[in-house]
């Protein structure tokens, strides 16, 4: 991979670290983590990555221990910080508290593109496939005090204008997003071509 190419982003990179294995027949419940040599894997990754003259990114998001992402840093891993997850208690993370050493962005392929988590994409998706683990309008309800705040963090900031639409809302946050001290910031081809549905399910 590295052959051909300036880095490699390694998807759920707390594989690296532990994975949560079921016995064959048993539930979720009957699980437990099982822990990897994360020091030989992750030292074979930095040594091709440096022959190579080429970044890593580690996506950390998710079920991560602290101690991963100070590994990472350590090693000069690149984290990776999605805005609708990085909150200081019960408002969002300011963008000067970023990591610096992290790629940062609005959105994943995980997500619905901006519009659609802003339309609340993801709690409809979750509702049909009966994932909901409280009543729907709770979670609405949750899911849209939070975009307030970010709108209105948006808004303090002189990024968006009180009332604005969708489109303005996605460019505000990817100004928001601009300010981090992030070394690496993407954006994705869905929110520029403002679509709502999400692509990964």
């Amino acid at each position: 991979v590295l052959r051909d190419s300036g880095g490699v982003r390694v998807d759920h990179i707390i594989g690296l670290f532990r994975l949560w294995w079921i016995p064959a027949g048993g539930t979720p419940a009957d699980g437990t983590y099982v822990h990897y040599d994360h020091e030989a894997l992750l030292g074979i990754l930095v040594l091709e990555a440096q022959r190579a003259g080429a970044v890593v990114i580690g996506e950390d998001l998710g079920v991560v221990a602290p101690h991963v992402r100070d590994y990472m840093m350590e090693r000069g891993l690149v984290g990776t910080s999605i805005l609708w997850f990085e909150w200081e208690d019960d408002r969002p993370k300011p963008p000067e508290h970023y990591r610096d050493l992290c790629l940062s962005t609005v959105t994943t392929h995980d997500l619905p593109p901006s519009a659609g988590y802003l339309s609340l994409e993801h709690v409809a998706i979750r509702e049909e496939l009966g994932l909901l683990a409280r009543p729907v309008e709770e979670e609405r309800a949750q899911e849209e005090a939070s975009i307030a705040k970010l709108r209105d963090a948006c808004v303090a900031r002189g990024l968006l204008q009180p009332g604005a639409g969708i489109d303005a809302v996605v460019e505000a946050l990817h100004r928001w997003m601009a300010l981090t001290p992030s070394r690496m910031l993407a954006v994705a081809l869905a929110d520029v071509v403002g679509d709502h549905r999400a692509v990964n399910q």
